[in-house]
């Protein structure tokens, strides 16, 4: 792993997201930008987006965005804040990187590998909770994105936590032989404030090889980012993206 982590996570979830859509288009505007579509799964907005530089203008990128006829918009890069034209929603996320050992041992190991065919119902009842709970296409489609991310990755593993013979919280691990992305966590609404999310977490961490750089996306200002810290990982750096409303 070299120094700059950032760039390498960068790089990472730049190639994963290259190789997931369906087509990739060099855009004239903002200068660098990439357009990136997957028409199959439209209402996936992370396959279906503009990637900008960094350093672009939030105007020029949402243009774009509207021009190829997407909602969302992704910097390439560290961000920097800047305001988006009216009707769109910025999203603060940060990159963390597990570099300290956790603030407490383990607990008992509870954490299996799961199939494909166990964790589609979870992710769909977690869904239903949200803002396309009552879209049926929306979340199949949404749920059918895992298949894509997965086939994209250099090496990809589903974990999970059953009770009573049922999935309650899972995960998904991305591995190319140096970094390790951990990616989304899930506990049924159900079945959250239990220690759930930490128990997945820590068994996950013991099944990475050793020597690999962990990883992953949180949401700048949500209350996981507070577990992530708790089990060792430190923010490294900001990303932005933003949506525009429907």
């Amino acid at each position: 792993m070299g120094p700059d982590l950032p760039a390498d996570a960068f790089r990472f979830k730049r190639e994963h997201l290259l190789a997931a859509v369906d087509r990739v288009e060099v855009l004239p505007d903002p200068p660098g930008a990439l357009g990136l579509c997957t028409p199959s799964l439209e209402h996936v907005y992370e396959l279906n987006l503009v990637l900008a530089p960094a350093g672009s203008e939030p105007a020029r990128a949402a243009a774009a965005s509207v021009r190829l006829g997407v909602r969302k918009v992704r910097f390439d890069g560290a961000a920097r804040d800047a305001a988006f034209p009216a009707g769109w929603t910025v999203d603060r996320e940060i990159v963390m990187v597990r570099r300290r050992p956790p603030d407490r041992a383990p607990g008992a190991d509870r954490v299996r590998a799961a199939s494909w065919e166990e964790l589609a119902p979870c992710e769909d009842e977690m869904l239903r909770a949200g803002p396309h709970g009552r879209d049926a296409e929306a979340r199949r489609q949404l749920v059918a994105q895992f298949r894509r991310w997965e086939a994209a990755a250099p090496g990809a593993a589903r974990f999970a936590i059953a009770e009573d013979d049922r999935i309650v919280a899972w995960c998904r691990a991305y591995d190319d032989g140096t970094l390790t992305e951990i990616d989304g966590v899930g506990v049924l609404p159900a079945h959250r404030g239990r220690g759930l999310g930490r128990a997945l977490m820590e068994g996950v961490l013991a099944r990475i090889p050793a020597g690999r750089t962990v990883f992953l996306i949180a949401e700048a200002d949500d209350w996981p980012r507070r577990l992530y810290e708790r089990l060792g990982f430190d923010a490294v750096a900001d990303l932005r993206a933003a949506t525009r409303a429907d």
